[in-house]
């Protein structure tokens, strides 16, 4: 989309559908689409009130209403996807052979990480050494993603013997546990999940979705709690989302 400079007098319900239905013919989704709207959201709140900026509050609500109507902005897709114990045993299982016969990021240990605590990508490589409390099982996961707050929502969450078991198992050659960039590693499994035909659409994000499954499943949920501690999923909407999913199995 090119660069385009208007004054904010200029900025009214039409340029704001205008500038959504740019964003959405790049490719963009409309889940992404309404991430950034939601965000000029924000500011359209406070401008006018706060900052006596020309931004009117109601040209705002009039356009994303609109927007909702076309389906230039939605929700995300839900997923369901879960790994198989199958798949799991053969993607563990080439994740070992490769990480023993290279200088690659031990992938398995990752993978069994993810499973066992149930953090996204992005918070398990900004975990460092000092962020355990091995005595009372917890980590600090730092900037945990929250719809409203992008940095400093660093949070306490209790850990699986698993996990801690995965944690002691690396070793200690940076201030981070898993010292490996995300986007790097996100690629690693998608090519690690490319070398077998057999196993389709999986993501890396799929195994918290199994994590979080396995909790339900196991019960884990329903102690006093332990759910909130454990996973740290802000949105309540998401944990009714994985009930809804269990409830259909």
């Amino acid at each position: 989309m090119d660069e385009t400079y208007v004054g904010c007098h200029e900025v009214d319900p039409t340029f704001l559908i205008d500038l959504a239905r740019a964003l959405k013919k790049e490719g963009r989704s409309a889940a992404t689409v309404n991430n950034y709207m939601q965000h000029l959201y924000g500011l359209f709140t406070v401008a006018e009130t706060a900052y006596k900026i020309p931004l009117k509050y109601e040209d705002m609500q009039n356009a994303m209403r609109t927007l909702r109507k076309l389906k230039i902005v939605g929700k995300a897709n839900k997923r369901d996807r879960r790994p198989t114990l199958g798949e799991l045993n053969v993607l563990m299982g080439e994740a070992i052979a490769r990480s023993s016969r290279s200088n690659a990021a031990p992938l398995h240990k990752i993978i069994a990480f993810a499973i066992a605590s149930s953090r996204r990508l992005s918070e398990i490589t900004r975990i460092r050494w000092a962020d355990i409390n091995y005595e009372d099982k917890k980590i600090l996961v730092r900037d945990m993603k929250h719809p409203g707050q992008k940095k400093g929502n660093d949070v306490w969450v209790l850990l699986s013997d698993e996990a801690l078991q995965v944690i002691k198992s690396m070793p200690k050659v940076d201030e981070k546990i898993f010292p490996y960039a995300s986007d790097s590693l996100s690629t690693a499994f998608t090519r690690l999940v490319g070398r077998f035909e057999g196993i389709e659409d999986l993501h890396f994000h799929d195994l918290r979705h199994e994590a979080i499954s396995r909790a339900f499943e196991m019960g884990w949920l329903d102690l006093p709690g332990f759910g909130g501690e454990r996973l740290a999923h802000f949105a309540g909407l998401s944990l009714e989302c994985y009930r809804a999913l269990e409830a259909e199995r």
